[in-house]
C-alpha cells in the first residue's frame, strides 16, 4: 500500500478567506511509492521504457488517492485498462500471442472492405469493421499464452489474477448518482493489489527472457521494406534503451533516414522515469546512427542528417548536445558551416552540460579571445569542429571519415588558456 500522509495548512494573511468554511484548511496528501513499487518502476523502465513505467506510476498515484480528485475511481480504472492493454500489445508478438492472419481471411476482409465502400460507408466505419473482422485471441487466451512463454503456469495465480483484472475492470467504470466514486480501500484491494502482483511477476519473468524482444528488433531491422519496418518498430517496440540501441546499431544504410524522420524516431529521448530529476547520459541511440550516416558519400543522406539535427536544435538534452557536435564535426566543412548556429546554441552558457566545457574552452582558445581576437561564433565552432587538437573530436572525426587536422584550417590566435 502506498504511504500517505495528511497535513493541514491554514490560510493566513487574508481574514476574509481564512474565515470561509470551505477554505479554513487545505488537506494535502503526500504520496510516495512503496520500496517494491519503486523497484518495479525501475525494472519496467529498464525493460519496457518510460511510457509503460510512467503509466504504472500514475496508476499507483491514483490508487493512493493522491491529487485530491473527488471522482478518481473511473480515472484510475481507465489507467488500469490502458496499462493492461499496452502490456499485452507489447508482448503479443514476441510471445506468439497474436492471432495469425492467413491468406483466405485476408481476401475475405478485403472483399468486405470493398462492399462497405460501395455501400457508401465512411472511412472510420470501414476501419472499425476491418479491425473487428481480423482474427484475434480473447483476452483470456492471450494472457495464458503470454504467461506460458514467460515461464509461468497458464493456470497459476498470476494468470488467474491477470484474467480476473481484465474481466472486472469494466465494473470500475460504473456510474452512480448516489454513491461516492472516490478511490477507497475496496478499490485498492480489488484492483491495485492484484495489478501490483501481476506487473511485478511479468517484469521479473520478462527479465530472464528478454532475448525474445531483442530478436524481434533484429527481425524488423532485417525487413527489406523499410517503411513497413519502421511502422512496425514504432508500433510494437517500447522505448527501452536496450531495444532502441539494438535497433539503431543494426541500421547501416541512410535509406532508413526519411522513414525514421516521418515516424519521429530521431527526436529527443523521453525523460527517464527511474532517475527522477537526475539526468542520465547515452540516452539517444539515434545519435550513433546519425553519426555514421554523416560520414556517407551520398549528399542526400547527409542532408537527411542535417535535417534531423535541425529538428532537435532547441533540445536541452545533454546527449543531443554532445552527439550533435560530433555529428556536425563528421559532416564536410561546407555542409556543417550553415549549421554553426546549432553548435553555438548547444555550447552557450545557458544550455551547456559539464562535459561540453572542454569543447567550449577549445572554441575560446581557437578564437584567440584571450588575445583580443574576437572571432565570430561560427568561425570559432568551425575551428573546434575541424581541429584535431581536441582529443574527443580527433578520435570521432578520424573514425567517422578521416578529416584532416588543424593544418587545413586557419583559426587564428595563439595557444592560450581560456580566461
Amino acid at each position: 500500500m502506498a504511504k500517505k500522509q495528511r497535513e493541514t495548512t491554514k490560510l493566513k494573511g487574508d481574514d476574509t478567506l481564512a474565515s470561509s468554511p470551505m477554505l479554513e484548511a487545505v488537506s494535502v496528501k503526500v504520496f510516495d511509492l512503496t520500496p517494491e513499487q519503486r523497484d518495479t518502476v525501475a525494472l519496467l523502465d529498464r525493460l519496457l521504457g518510460t511510457a509503460i513505467a510512467d503509466r504504472y506510476t500514475d496508476f499507483c498515484r491514483l490508487s493512493a488517492g493522491a491529487g485530491e480528485l473527488r471522482v478518481a475511481r473511473p480515472i484510475a480504472a481507465h489507467a488500469l485498462r490502458e496499462l493492461d492493454s499496452l502490456l499485452r500489445h507489447v508482448l503479443e508478438v514476441p510471445m506468439d500471442a497474436k492471432a495469425a492472419e492467413d491468406q483466405k481471411t485476408a481476401e475475405l476482409i478485403e472483399k468486405a472492405q470493398q462492399s462497405l465502400i460501395e455501400q457508401g460507408f465512411d472511412e472510420p466505419t470501414i476501419q472499425r469493421a476491418t479491425k473487428a473482422l481480423k482474427p484475434r485471441f480473447s483476452h483470456k487466451n492471450q494472457i495464458r499464452k503470454i504467461v506460458t512463454h514467460l515461464g509461468l503456469a497458464p493456470d497459476g495465480d498470476v494468470a488467474k489474477c491477470w484474467i480476473a483484472l481484465c474481466d472486472s475492470a469494466g465494473k470500475a467504470y460504473q456510474r452512480s448518482f448516489h454513491h461516492s466514486l472516490a478511490v477507497d480501500d475496496e478499490f485498492r484491494t480489488q484492483y491495485q493489489q492484484p495489478l501490483d502482483t501481476v506487473i511485478r511477476a511479468v517484469a521479473v519473468a520478462l527479465e530472464g527472457r528478454y532475448v525474445v524482444l531483442m530478436r524481434r528488433v533484429e527481425e524488423l531491422a532485417a525487413l527489406p521494406n523499410r517503411s513497413e519496418a519502421v511502422a512496425l518498430f514504432a508500433g510494437e517496440i517500447p522505448g527501452a534503451l536496450p531495444l532502441q540501441k539494438h535497433f539503431f546499431e543494426r541500421l547501416q544504410s541512410g535509406h532508413w533516414l526519411p522513414h525514421l524522420a516521418r515516424a519521429r524516431l530521431l527526436g529527443e529521448p523521453l525523460a527517464d522515469s527511474a532517475s527522477g530529476d537526475e539526468m542520465r547520459f547515452r540516452q539517444w541511440p539515434a545519435g550513433g546512427f546519425l553519426l555514421r550516416m554523416a560520414a556517407s558519400d551520398d549528399a542526400v543522406m547527409r542532408k537527411g542528417v542535417a535535417d534531423a539535427l535541425r529538428s532537435v536544435a532547441s533540445s536541452l538534452h545533454p546527449d543531443i548536445h554532445e552527439n550533435g557536435l560530433e555529428i556536425l564535426a563528421a559532416l564536410p566543412a561546407e555542409e556543417s558551416a550553415p549549421l554553426s548556429d546549432l553548435a553555438v546554441g548547444w555550447l552557450s552558457r545557458e544550455n551547456r552540460s559539464f562535459f561540453l566545457q572542454a569543447p567550449e574552452n577549445m572554441v575560446f582558445w581557437s578564437s584567440g579571445a584571450s588575445e583580443g581576437n574576437h572571432a565570430s561564433a561560427s568561425e570559432a565552432y568551425s575551428c573546434w569542429a575541424h581541429d584535431a587538437s581536441f582529443p574527443g573530436a580527433r578520435r570521432q572525426i578520424r573514425r567517422a571519415r578521416g578529416h584532416p587536422g588543424r593544418s587545413g584550417h586557419d583559426c587564428g590566435g595563439r595557444r592560450s588558456a581560456p580566461g
